[in-house]
């Protein structure tokens, strides 16, 4: 019951970070190709333009609803498998 609970607490947690850093780079590429296709030469100047706010926050919710469920459900079944083979190999966690 315990290795359960610790599985979906690791698995929580991983998909979190996980969906965390797939964000910044989602939203680090999305600024880059937002300045170069409207010939924006520093990021100074962004801070009059509301479109890319909100197209930063339109894609990073989507990105978020759509991303870490299933990451989370990847790592779930990773897990299992992975406890499984030490089961197999005579290691009980």
């Amino acid at each position: 019951m315990w290795i359960r609970v610790l599985r979906l607490l690791v698995c929580l947690v991983l998909s979190i970070v996980i969906t965390g850093i797939a964000e910044i780079v989602l939203n680090f590429l999305l600024i880059q190709y937002y300045m170069h296709s409207n010939y924006i030469s520093s990021r100074v100047d962004l801070s009059d333009d509301y479109g890319i706010a909100m197209l930063v926050i339109f894609c990073s919710l989507t990105f978020l609803i759509l991303f870490m469920p299933i990451t989370f459900i990847f790592l779930w079944k990773m897990s299992k498998k992975l406890i499984l083979n030490f089961k197999i190999l005579g290691i009980y966690v």
